[in-house]
């Protein structure tokens, strides 16, 4: 059985769908509604054709008398536009005139005689429809199709009769009885698109359904944002190694990063993080060398790098790394969009894409199938390309969702959750891995925050099984039951008598050879250091300061945890003293729990002074210590709460 020769058009995607091309020397009616974009279709394919086949030529009859410079100003708008095939191997010719003035035998003839001279590989009538129009003669039109389409069917060229017809003409005017292929070109009458339906193509096993596409510089462009990866027959790159994010505290919980070829949904309410917590993603990917590209339908790329700023992160160092795209909302096109973001996957020039938001990319969307169907294509064009993908979706308040329309966490590899709380006043964010496939996260619900010129930051610390044996060094309690505690916390007449007390457990950590910190809420660095250097402290300089509060969004919590980011990466022992806990900041018992462990196991010992009695309250059982400070003319008092044991030092 001899195969059907095809001729590709050379639209991207479309030959895939008509499995191949158009069948050479056939006859096509290429119909549809003024505006649909029938001469564009037919101008694409011809210069397609003559690119692509150096030797060929085609024949153009026009039936509207647009001069040949008109012809030529609207097509050199175009891509697929040549002037030098447009002059030397595209032939146009007027037949409006030659239909007016002769009989359709008459101008079949002449256009006969122009295939026999030219012996085009192509030819095209626009509008054919217009010659019916102008005869008005139903049966001698038909006879005229007859004659001209079996004259057409040996002369080995592949023909195309354009006009302006509906759906209606398409079941009762005689051109379609006797064509080979019948093109439908549509306009959406609810979107911005237009849509492609092949009626007909002998010889071909098409799908009936609609095509969507749009009219580019380029010409037609397919909208068949599934066709391009079922076209492409190519091992799937599948989900690779663990690669980090550096991001403080993220690698630990997802225990390495994320993989190549997975898909991320960050999803939360309004105001919860998720463009944030991207942004922050987005750079550090771009600052490990990463091409990322970040595809928003909310925000301009100046707000996003305004952003960066105002959290330290320079634009400046990742610019040739990560590009900002921007889509306004009106110009939205799901279709087209799709068919973005999927040439941008399948494209060398990125590693990482993030899209913010995919709830307003398919806000237009009702049927959740159609969601699921979007989703999945994304994640397979990330598995088979070997890509990373982030997609932000917003959730409805109060509703316990995991995404907008309930099916997206069902598709994407893994889900992040971020939520916020609005306690004591402060609006806090928090973040949980909801969902891992093929790996391992871990479980829990973990305080983040945007710090000063650091960017995004994530609260966690573990405390290792095993705890060290405490260090042998000096310490002034240690003539007490306990010999080295780790957390202390004491009662305070004033914060003058706190400070000076303070000088001596720092003064005592310097001798010891331990590094030395102040976590100052209220107070300012060099007022501080001045006080405990007139109280004693040897060397002030070597006080590591952090505070005060107002640099850390007021957020007591966040200036702790900052702290504890310190501890944790420091590899002597340390002592820590805090002046005056906040009356506001209040700690949760199972945090304190963790507290004590932690301290131990970076062998630091911290100490806290308060001025309320309500305070001391929570302490008993969970802290080491609990004393109260009195001076006594010029000595120090110290009792231990405990144990009613006292201890005097000298000031």
């Amino acid at each position: 059985m001899s195969e059907l020769k095809l001729n590709p058009t050379c639209i991207p995607l479309l030959d895939h769908f008509l499995q191949g091309g158009i069948p050479a020397y056939s006859l096509n009616v290429v119909a549809g509604l003024p505006g649909a974009g029938k001469t564009i279709f037919v101008q694409n394919l011809v210069f397609n054709y003559l690119k692509k086949h150096p030797g060929a030529t085609a024949l153009y009859f026009s039936t509207i008398s647009e001069p040949t410079l008109k012809i030529v100003r609207y097509l050199s708008t175009f891509s697929f536009f040549d002037a030098d095939i447009f002059g030397e191997r595209v032939f146009y010719f007027d037949l409006h005139e030659y239909v007016v003035k002769h009989t359709l035998n008459a101008v079949s003839d002449f256009i006969w005689k122009k295939v026999e001279e030219k012996e085009p590989s192509l030819l095209v009538i626009d509008s054919f429809k217009a010659i019916s129009d102008m005869v008005r003669n139903e049966p001698a039109f038909r006879l005229f199709c007859y004659n001209l389409s079996m004259r057409l069917a040996t002369s080995r060229c592949t023909s195309f009769l354009v006009g302006e017809y509906s759906r209606r003409d398409m079941e009762q005017d005689s051109e379609f009885a006797v064509a080979d292929g019948i093109f439908y070109l549509d306009r959406s009458t609810d979107k911005v698109i237009r849509n492609l339906e092949v009626h007909k193509l002998r010889g071909q096993k098409v799908s009936l359904a609609p095509l969507p596409y749009t009219i580019s510089s380029e010409g037609i462009r397919i909208l068949g944002w599934g066709y391009n990866l079922e076209a492409e027959e190519k091992q799937p790159l599948g989900l690779g190694k663990k690669e980090k994010t550096n991001i403080s505290g993220l690698d630990k919980i997802l225990e390495g990063g994320f993989r190549k070829g997975q898909g991320v949904l960050i999803s939360g309410t309004s105001g919860s993080g998720k463009t944030s917590f991207s942004l922050n993603l987005a750079y550090h990917y771009a600052l490990q060398g990463k091409k990322v590209v970040y595809y928003s339908f909310e925000e301009a790329p100046e707000v996003f790098e305004g952003f960066l700023a105002q959290v330290g992160l320079d634009y400046g160092q990742v610019k040739d790394n990560l590009v900002f795209k921007h889509r306004y909302l009106s110009q939205l096109v799901l279709e087209e969009e799709m068919l973005n973001l999927q040439e941008i996957l399948t494209g060398k020039e990125v590693d990482v894409l993030f899209v913010d938001s995919l709830s307003m990319l398919l806000h237009s969307v009702k049927d959740s199938s159609e969601i699921r169907t979007f989703c999945y294509y994304l994640q397979k064009c990330l598995y088979e390309q070997g890509k990373l993908g982030f997609f932000t979706s917003d959730i409805h308040f109060g509703r316990n969702d995991l995404s907008r329309s309930g099916v997206e966490e069902t598709i994407f590899d893994v889900v992040i959750h971020l939520s916020l709380s609005n306690g004591s006043g402060l609006r806090k964010h928090f973040l949980e891995v909801y969902k891992y496939r093929g790996g391992y996260a871990k479980k829990g619900i973990f305080r983040w925050t945007l710090a000063e010129n650091k960017g995004l930051r994530i609260f966690d610390f573990t405390v290792p099984l095993r705890l060290p044996a405490p260090p042998q060094n000096k310490f002034f309690l240690s003539q007490w039951t306990i010999s080295y505690p780790r957390l202390i916390v004491a009662k305070i007449e004033s914060k003058l008598l706190g400070l000076q007390v303070g000088a001596k457990f720092l003064a005592e950590g310097l001798e010891n050879g331990e590094d030395i910190y102040l976590l100052g809420f209220f107070e300012e660095e060099d007022r501080v250091k001045q006080d405990l250097s007139s109280f004693g402290l040897p060397d002030s300089a070597q006080l590591k300061f952090l505070g005060p509060l107002y640099r850390f969004n007021q957020d007591p919590e966040v200036l702790c945890f900052e702290l504890l980011k310190c501890l944790n990466e420091q590899n002597k022992p340390a002592r820590v003293f805090i002046p005056l806990l906040p009356e506001m900041f209040s700690l949760s018992r199972a945090w304190l729990k963790w507290l004590n462990p932690f301290l131990q196991s970076k062998g630091v010992v911290l100490w806290i002074n308060f001025l309320s009695e309500q305070k001391l309250a929570l302490w008993p059982g969970l802290a080491d210590l609990v004393l109260s400070v009195k001076k006594r003319t010029e000595n120090l008092i110290l009792k231990n709460l405990d144990r009613e044991e006292t201890l005097e030092l000298s000031s």
